[in-house]
């Protein structure tokens, strides 16, 4: 079960301490790693350190929360119907189910790197590659609506996608806000536990180092189970969704609206767009090669 958290404008005390814990607590245990190391009153046995292990570890679980996203986008593509898939309500518990995705995806790669961490140092790395993690998350999923008018297999809004153009977007705020501190807050919960863990498994089985085979097994292992979620969660998720949301009626066939002398087709939520100064006006907004119309 993945978790976010929503700072919102109502609660600024609350969003600034988010964000206060968030970075003290890796500070806080690079500052005791410096203390220990200059103090020489204990030395801990010389352990070598792996930062190449937690760099591809990061990198391998960014692209598991890319490839997840893109996923759960061709999967809607193939098997919802479009009428559904123009629906708003589908749209947002789309949304939903991405994020708390991603969000479980990084904090299975932070406790993955707390469980081989070898100082308090590296502990405190482990919340950073969490939260790396749900940035790459985060950056498909701002994506996820516009990437089919480049690759017409991802669209989760029309059976054929218009042109290409405009297809790579910049990330929203809104969900970096509540994705990555979501993903940085449960592992900085999590992340102790997991490496308290991992040391007392290591003296209970000792350091006796394991054959090169079974290490390269275990890890074909992890990759075939990660396939595995996240196919899983591709093939469920969609349907997940969909399940008791109604067609967003006749102009649900793929946007296109065909009469005598004309043939439009309209954006996405057109019917979300009134404007400010007058509620009862509506401006639908068409690619450059039609202009626009109001309705």
């Amino acid at each position: 079960m993945g978790f976010t958290i929503v700072i919102s404008g109502s609660g600024q005390l609350s969003g600034w301490t988010v964000c206060l814990v968030i970075v003290a607590m890796p500070l806080a245990a690079a500052v005791a790693h410096r203390r220990h190391r200059r103090s020489g009153d204990t030395h801990d046995p010389a352990v070598p350190r792996r930062p190449v292990a937690t760099v591809l570890l990061c990198l391998a679980g960014c692209l598991a929360a890319v490839t997840l996203t893109l996923a759960v986008s061709a999967v809607t593509h193939a098997r919802i119907a479009g009428p559904v898939r123009w629906s708003p309500d589908f749209v947002v518990r789309l949304v939903y189910l991405d994020e708390q995705a991603i969000v479980v995806v990084a904090v299975a790669c932070a406790l993955i790197a707390a469980a081989r961490a070898r100082s308090a140092r590296d502990v405190a790395l482990c919340v950073v590659v969490g939260a790396a993690v749900a940035a790459a998350g985060v950056l498909a999923l701002s994506n996820a609506g516009t990437i089919g008018r480049c690759f017409g297999s991802l669209s989760i809004q029309y059976a054929h996608p218009p042109t290409a153009g405009g297809c790579i977007t910049s990330p929203s705020s809104l969900w970096l806000r509540q994705v990555v501190p979501g993903a940085a807050l449960v592992s900085v919960v999590f992340v102790p536990a997991a490496h308290a863990a991992a040391v007392l498994a290591g003296r209970c089985i000792g350091q006796a180092r394991l054959p090169a085979g079974v290490k390269a097994l275990g890890w074909l292992a992890a990759g075939i189970a990660g396939i595995a979620a996240i196919t899983g969660t591709a093939l469920w998720g969609p349907a997940a969704s969909a399940h008791g949301v109604e067609p967003a009626g006749s102009i649900g066939r793929d946007g296109w609206l065909r009469g005598d002398g004309y043939d439009v087709r309209l954006i996405p939520s057109w019917y979300a767009l009134p404007q400010a100064g007058n509620p009862t006006r509506m401006v639908i907004s068409f690619p450059s090669d039609l202009g626009s119309a109001a309705v």
